[in-house]
């Protein structure tokens, strides 16, 4: 536990050296950084020769791992574009969900001292044992000096320095891959562009100001429902986000007990109608797993936290997708098809008659489906991917965000992809 102190001179002398080590960040060195651990890990070439897509996923995961938070965060956006890469591929990758290893408190300290106003005596105590580790950011339990206890997000040292680098020499090796892709996939696979969008979504995340709107943006949604809750937000800078602690368990690891089968019953229906209304109302969670939904074990209520990776979706497509899922479920493939055809945006090399086809095949599985079985919802939306890429068409980058977080599990039967694994109760 750390207390109530003044601003020490070894924190001082550690923020000199944050200071000394961003200004070594330059794109000349990530860029040698880079292209050696690539070719340490056997990545450089891999594709010239018959591999082993598992051991390529395994290389690619210790390469991302080694090369820090720019390329995690890359390899976890990699894991929703299971249309691109082999699901071998994914599954490895998929690891990288995880916690990573916290940085020294220390560290954490000197962003505290230099972000907020009165530095670390905001604080009575704070737990120097990270509740959470993630690529980006780590959370601390504290206590403010009014006596709140809260939760404390904070941006890693030198993280943005390193990401906007690492960006500006990830751009330049995709535009290379890009121009050699086949004339038909470049038309339908833009790499530039998803680097683009990873880049766009990440750096929203590394502004907590921007996590704090989001979460007042759900918040107001939430309210409706007597179940759930968004916690409040107490003080937030551009690298700090000090919130309201909530005392329970992950929607994974509450009690089995703990819930009688009619409040079980509650919460799972506002949940449901809670992310229909965010997605009627424009917004999609990009982060959509049980880890990011807490049960208060006081309230018992079901708290939604982590709204870092969220945006918005033009109404087009969201009014085609609701449209599109009572078609299928009354049996109308070919009005579901054109729901479709509303949402992928087709190039020259698409051929729309086969398109359709293949999509009213699909579709067909899913009238009647129990949502518990290999045909629910994300696996048809997985599928709809699929389908489009195979068929080289453009997929909107809202159709994919939803599927952020999702894991590989059974192989589905002929004629759907992978099962999308979101958390269920």
């Amino acid at each position: 536990m750390y207390g109530l102190k003044e601003k020490k001179p070894e924190t001082r002398s550690l923020q000199g050296k944050l200071s000394e080590e961003r200004a070594k960040i330059t794109p000349a060195s990530r860029f040698r950084t880079i292209i050696s651990v690539l070719g340490k890990h056997g990545l450089l070439h891999v594709f010239s020769t018959r591999t082993n897509m598992r051991e390529v996923g395994k290389r690619m995961r210790l390469a991302f791992e080694e090369l820090g938070p720019t390329f995690i965060k890359l390899g976890q956006v990699l894991v929703t574009r299971q249309e691109l890469l082999p699901a071998e591929i994914t599954e490895e990758l998929s690891a990288l969900l995880d916690e990573v290893p916290p940085m020294p408190f220390e560290s954490i300290e000197a962003i505290l001292s230099d972000e907020l106003p009165s530095g670390m005596a905001t604080f009575e105590w704070i737990d120097s044992r990270p509740l959470g580790s993630a690529s980006l950011a780590q959370v601390y339990r504290a206590r403010l000096r009014g006596g709140k206890e809260c939760a404390v997000k904070v941006v890693r040292p030198n993280v943005d320095r390193l990401f906007q680098t690492d960006i500006a020499v990830i751009r330049k090796l995709v535009k290379r891959v890009q121009r050699f892709l086949p004339r038909p996939l470049q038309a339908s696979v833009n790499l530039p562009d998803l680097i683009n969008d990873y880049y766009s979504s990440s750096l929203s995340e590394l502004n907590m100001e921007n996590e704090a709107a989001a979460m007042e943006d759900h918040r107001k949604i939430a309210e409706e429902f007597e179940t759930l809750h968004v916690p409040e937000v107490y003080m937030v800078t551009k690298k700090v986000l000090i919130q309201e602690f909530v005392d329970g368990w992950s929607l994974k690891e509450f009690p089995v007990d703990f819930f009688t089968f009619e409040e079980r019953l509650l919460r799972m229906t506002d949940l449901a109608h809670y992310y229909i209304k965010t997605f009627l109302n424009g917004y999609y969670h990009g982060d959509p797993h049980g880890s990011n939904i807490l049960v208060d074990r006081h309230t018992k209520k079901c708290v939604l936290i982590d709204f870092g990776m969220t945006g918005r979706t033009d109404t087009l497509h969201t009014e085609a997708l609701f449209r599109m899922i009572m078609h299928i479920r009354v049996n109308q493939a070919e009005d579901a098809v054109e729901c479709v055809m509303d949402i992928l945006d087709q190039t020259m090399y698409t051929d729309p008659v086969k398109l359709k086809d293949q999509m009213r095949s699909m579709m067909i599985q899913y009238v009647n489906s129990n949502q518990a079985s290999i045909y629910n919802w994300g696996n048809l939306t997985m599928s709809i991917i699929a389908i489009g890429m195979k068929n080289y068409c453009k997929i909107p980058t809202a159709l994919r965000c939803g599927l952020r977080g999702s894991r590989p599990r059974k192989e589905p039967p002929a004629g759907c992809v992978r099962k999308s694994a979101f958390t269920a109760w």
